[in-house]
């Protein structure tokens, strides 16, 4: 609009002013200009404003653009072993089969590093319960693998779900919705295995193999931590007739609902839900595991050097 205005008037001005000499010419321009932006500047306007679109898509895209690790920087092959147990670092373990099946090259987009991510986090628990497996058989162990194992269930269940053949973009980010929601740091699941955690490092003496539980749990929490989301206000309307209140109650509800009523939705809903769940991861490997994100990160950490890392 001011922009048409502005040409307008300049049209005017040129009319006006034809025959001045060259000084009087830009003393009239420089004048003129100079009351057009003190105007636009009352209205609370200016001419960068002008150009500029407040997309909230085109805010939400940039704050998502994350940038990775390139899978080869991550990959060290180097053999790590702790009294004769191996240990891997999972972030490496995980990175390293999607480069050797291929599937690396579908983990660009932010929900395919978000699927990569949550097998990672499936690899934490499950080297996390075979290296606890190997300590003594204490109540304190016991309950420790307990709680793992409620929070692993949780995962196993969003990673079947996401690497299942057809399954299709909305299934795959309501899934992974739901292994957030279940997992955020105040649930009932991290709250136990946190309080089961700090219990049973207190029976354990100072060793290797106690440094490794308490990073993995410590790292598994921050990879659950680490996912993001926006959605439209209008699924909460159509699937459960409430307003959106930034609750994850209210998040889960809306997920159940969802996963209730997936299979009467028509390819189009489909599409269209799937555009209005929008999930992005918020940190890099190296951010999420400081001192496992590689085996050879995970060796140095441990106090080890070369390869093989034997500790």
């Amino acid at each position: 609009m001011y922009v048409i205005y502005i040409y307008k008037e300049w049209k005017e001005i040129m009319k006006k002013y034809k025959g001045q000499s060259l000084a009087e010419f830009v003393l009239s321009t420089v004048v003129i200009f100079g009351v057009i932006a003190g105007t636009m500047l009352v209205l609370g306007t200016n001419l960068a404003n002008v150009f500029k679109t407040n997309n909230p898509a085109k805010t939400f895209n940039a704050k998502r653009t994350l940038q990775f690790e390139k899978p080869q920087n991550i990959v060290t092959n180097v053999t790590v072993t702790v009294g004769g147990f191996s240990i891997a670092s999972p972030v490496e373990t995980i990175v390293k089969a999607n480069l050797l099946n291929g599937s690396s090259l579908s983990t660009d987009s932010s929900l395919g590093k978000l699927i990569e991510m949550a097998q990672i986090m499936q690899e934490y628990g499950a080297q996390l319960n075979a290296l606890t497996a190997t300590m003594p058989a204490t109540a304190a162990r016991s309950n420790f693998l307990t709680a793992l194992a409620a929070y692993k269930t949780i995962i196993d269940t969003a990673v079947t779900k996401v690497t299942t053949t057809g399954v299709t973009d909305l299934e795959i980010k309501l899934a992974l919705f739901d292994m957030t929601l279940k997992l955020n740091p105040s649930s009932g699941v991290s709250t136990a295995l946190n309080t089961a955690l700090t219990a049973y490092l207190g029976t354990l003496p100072a060793s290797t193999k106690k440094t490794i539980i308490n990073l993995f749990t410590t790292d598994l929490f921050n990879f659950a931590k680490s996912t993001s989301y926006d959605v439209n206000n209008s699924l909460y309307e159509h699937e459960i007739s409430q307003h959106k209140n930034n609750t994850i109650a209210q998040d889960q509800t809306l997920v159940n609902q969802m996963n209730i009523n997936f299979s009467g939705y028509t390819p189009a809903e489909k599409t269209n839900y799937t555009k209005k769940i929008k999930l992005y991861p918020d940190a890099n490997y190296s951010t999420l595991a400081p001192s496992t994100y590689n085996d050879e990160t995970l060796c140095t950490t441990l106090g080890g050097s070369g390869d093989p890392c034997i500790l």
